[in-house]
C-alpha cells in the first residue's frame, strides 16, 4: 500500500467495526427479542476473538461479505416493510458496515503477507 497506515491502526479499525456489529446487532436483541440477531451478535464477536487474538484478517473479510450480502438479499428480497423505527437504522449498521471492514480487513491481510516475505 502507498499510504503509511500501519498494520496495528488498520487491526484497531477493524477490531472497533467488529465491536460497533456486534454493539448494534446487541441493542437490536434486547429491543426486539429477533432470533437473527443474535446469530449475527454471536458470528461478529467470534470474529472479533480470531482478528484480535488470531491476526486473522481473512475472517475479516469473510464476514465482512458474508454480513453485507446477507442483508443485501433481505432488502432486495423482502423490503424494509417488517422494519419499524430504529430497526432500520440497526438493519442500514448491519449492511453498510460491513463493507469498510471488507476493505480494511483485506488492507491488513496484504500487510500482514508483505512483512511475512
Amino acid at each position: 500500500m502507498n499510504d503509511k497506515v500501519s498494520l496495528p491502526l488498520i487491526k484497531k479499525i477493524i477490531i472497533g467495526i467488529l465491536v460497533v456489529l456486534a454493539g448494534t446487532n446487541t441493542i437490536w436483541i434486547v429491543a426486539t427479542r429477533h432470533s437473527g440477531t443474535l446469530v449475527a451478535l454471536i458470528f461478529y464477536v467470534f470474529i472479533t476473538l480470531l482478528v484480535w487474538r488470531k491476526d486473522d484478517f481473512r475472517a475479516g473479510i469473510i464476514s465482512g461479505i458474508f454480513g453485507s450480502g446477507i442483508h443485501l438479499y433481505e432488502l432486495i428480497f423482502q423490503g424494509l416493510g417488517k422494519l419499524e423505527g430504529i430497526e432500520v437504522g440497526f438493519f442500514f449498521v448491519n449492511l453498510i458496515l460491513p463493507l469498510p471492514l471488507i476493505y480494511f480487513s483485506y488492507r491488513a491481510y496484504l500487510e500482514l503477507r508483505k512483512s511475512h516475505d
